[in-house]
């Protein structure tokens, strides 16, 4: 059980930085686009 937890934790700090740059690239690019077209 704490090989898993440990190798869990281990990829989740790993994805985590991968994440929140997608997460930002994401509001930076789809929320205007998201916006116009609902004011249209």
């Amino acid at each position: 059980m704490t090989v898993f937890v440990t190798g869990w934790f281990k990829s989740f700090i790993a994805a985590l930085p991968v994440g929140l740059t997608i997460m930002t690239v994401m509001s930076m690019t789809v929320k205007p686009k998201i916006e116009t077209f609902l004011k249209s």
